[in-house]
Parts: C-alpha cells; sequence; structure tokens
C-alpha cells in the first residue's frame, strides 16, 4: 500500500511539473485531481480497514507504519477524515504525533515543489 500511495503521489507532483514542460494546463491539474484524489480515497480505506480489523479482534492489522507512510506520500486528507469520522486511532497520543509529522512531511515536499516551479517559472 505505501508503494501505491507513493505512486500516487509522485503522479500529483509529475502532473504539477508537467506544466513546466507546456503540457495542457487542464490536462495537468485534471490528472493532478484524480491523483491526489486516489491517493486520500486510499488512505480512507486503509483506516477504514484497520478499524474493522481491530472491531473484529483480528490478529493481523495493518501496520501503523504502513499508514503512516501512505499519509506521508499525501494519502492524509483521507486518513485524516477516517480517523475522526470512525473514532480510529484517535487517543493514541504516539500515533498522533507521528501522523502530524508526516502530514508535515507531506507539506514540505509540496512547499518545496512550488518554490521549485515558481522559480523556473521566473525564469
Amino acid at each position: 500500500m505505501p508503494l501505491l500511495s507513493a505512486a500516487l503521489g509522485l503522479c500529483a507532483m509529475l502532473s504539477m511539473a508537467a506544466l513546466q514542460l507546456g503540457l495542457s494546463p487542464r490536462l495537468c491539474w485534471t490528472c493532478f485531481a484524480l491523483a491526489l484524489g486516489a491517493n486520500a480515497i486510499l488512505g480512507f480505506a486503509l483506516f477504514a480497514v484497520d478499524k474493522r480489523l481491530a472491531q473484529s479482534g483480528a490478529e493481523r492489522r495493518i501496520p501503523e507504519r504502513v499508514l503512516l507512510y501512505c499519509a506521508a506520500f499525501g494519502a492524509w486528507p483521507g486518513a485524516w477524515l477516517a480517523a475522526h469520522r470512525l473514532r480510529h486511532k484517535t487517543s493514541k497520543r504516539s500515533f498522533i504525533w507521528r501522523f502530524r509529522l508526516a502530514l508535515l512531511v507531506n507539506l514540505l515536499a509540496w512547499g518545496l515543489l512550488a518554490a521549485l516551479l515558481l522559480t523556473a517559472l521566473k525564469r
């Protein structure tokens, strides 16, 4: 799952970089929105499945590191929504701090990409 999330995050970033190459802005924004949306749905689904497994008492659940990697690669909007909607992982302090760190990593990556694109556009 982290690889799928990473691939979706990379697709979103590449679609923004493609604007620099002169590709159709409409196509780039469409790809960007689809990649981000799919990644958010993946994040929501992972949290929902993990919640269901936790409720059923299953021995094997989705490891926290998988949830956190996916959040860092851009699945955090759906993961955050699922966590609060389903009340999953919201009382576990250690997870909350690591989730916030993953969110920060993702936002910093987007900020860096935006800065690079803006610098390139000014040239």
